[in-house]
């Protein structure tokens, strides 16, 4: 008794960007009188069943069976399809606020899935990227809201997350002085900033473009 020969070719791996793969079961007995009948464990979809390669899109063990229909004699051969779908981490940083002092800042993706098979792209909704928008933290200077998006180029799969850039910017509006003028050839005036209207204190103060200070009174004019 002679039985038919089943062989199948070891399938690629089901990720992100192959979402079907091909058994190749050509090395199986091929001849008028060879019928080939595939299944699986899970009963999983496969096209063209009744073929020796066919295609599945899922991951499992699948089963070719192979008949020589002349003597009835049956062979079997397995394959195990396996799945890569695991998805990288993309951390986009807490949110940050630009101001009067700072006009631009670096996001923070750092907690993000980190090494050479990822890679990296912000972008933003209303905002400006100012530089590195492949990269884990890039130069900012407007508000909105911006993404990174982190992709495992191994297998396809990415991750999506965003971060929030506020703009608070309370000028100072108003300011009452006081002034005090020396008497002729003295120097005993005074200039003091007696209420500030707008701003967030704490404040500093420059008198005749000098250095700035926190107190808010300048003496001995």
């Amino acid at each position: 008794i002679e039985y038919p020969i089943a062989n199948t070719a070891d399938p690629l791996e089901l990720n992100c960007f192959r979402t079907e793969v091909v058994l190749d079961g050509t090395n199986s007995s091929s001849n008028t009188n060879i019928v080939y009948s595939w299944s699986s464990d899970s009963n999983s979809p496969i096209n063209n069943s009744k073929t020796n390669t066919v295609t599945v899109y899922e991951p499992g063990t699948y089963i070719i069976e192979v008949l020589d229909t002349l003597n009835s004699c049956i062979s079997f051969d397995t394959v195990t399809v396996t799945q890569d779908i695991e998805k990288p981490l993309a951390e986009a940083g807490d949110d940050q606020i630009l101001n009067c002092e700072t006009t631009e800042l670096s996001l923070n993706g750092n907690g993000s899935s980190n090494g050479y098979e990822f890679t990296y792209n912000w972008t933003t909704d209303l905002g400006q990227i100012v530089q590195g928008s492949n990269s884990l933290n890039p130069v900012v200077s407007d508000p909105g809201t911006y993404f990174i998006e982190v992709v495992d180029i191994t297998n396809g799969c990415s991750s999506i997350d965003s971060v929030i850039v506020e703009e608070i910017i309370n000028p100072v509006e108003d300011f009452v002085l006081e002034g005090i003028n020396p008497c002729y050839g003295e120097n005993e005036g005074i200039i003091n900033v007696l209420e500030i209207s707008g701003g967030d204190g704490p404040y500093l103060f420059s008198l005749n473009n000098g250095d700035f200070q926190e107190e808010s009174i300048w003496e001995n004019l």
